[in-house]
């Protein structure tokens, strides 16, 4: 019986053994979860401060940008006065009229401007439209080889310089390339 109580007492302290070992393997597990857990929370955390970070610098300059605009609203104006090269010879309304081309880059822009404002505030004048030459539509017209200017197509037309013409029932009649006599007609 002493044999059977002495294996007893090893197999309870064998079983103590493992159990002791199994309790371990089980806190580690334990701690190995908890930690995992902990890494993936602290990952969440760092994805939504960076995801944070970048909606506000977002926003930031969203309404920077926006901020300073005000939303205004022009109305269109029909300009009766411009037209294109290609209308400079059929403006029926009128038996006559002049047509000033111009490039508004050009060194008498700001005095052509002028003598136009000064002549459309005269009353009993010629009619007089202006042609810009800068303007997109009309840059097929314009070379920096020699001009053509007395033709009857609109379409042969080319510019190298401030030019107002006279038409008179639909052909040009008079042709001024200087701005001294652009402003002897204009004055």
């Amino acid at each position: 019986m002493a044999k059977v109580k002495a294996k007893k007492s090893e197999v309870v302290e064998e079983t103590k053994k493992d159990i002791k070992k199994k309790q371990k393997k089980i806190k580690l597990q334990t701690q190995r979860e908890v930690s995992e857990t902990e890494q993936e929370v602290k990952r969440f955390i760092c994805i939504l401060i960076v995801l944070l970070i970048i909606i506000g610098c977002i926003y930031f300059l969203t309404s920077r940008n926006t901020g300073n605009k005000t939303n205004t609203t022009t109305e269109a104006t029909i300009q009766y006065n411009e037209i294109s090269v290609g209308m400079i010879l059929n403006r029926n309304e009128y038996s006559e009229y002049y047509v000033l081309a111009y490039l508004d880059d050009s060194s008498n822009y700001a005095d052509l401007s002028k003598l136009y404002k000064a002549y459309q505030n005269k009353t009993g004048n010629t009619k007089l439209y202006t042609v810009d030459l800068n303007d997109p539509i009309n840059k097929d017209f314009v070379t920096k080889d020699t001009p053509k200017i007395n033709v009857t197509n609109a379409a042969d037309f080319k510019f190298s310089t401030d030019t107002l013409l006279y038409i008179k029932d639909g052909k040009i009649s008079k042709t001024y390339t200087t701005f001294k006599s652009i402003e002897n007609v204009l004055k």
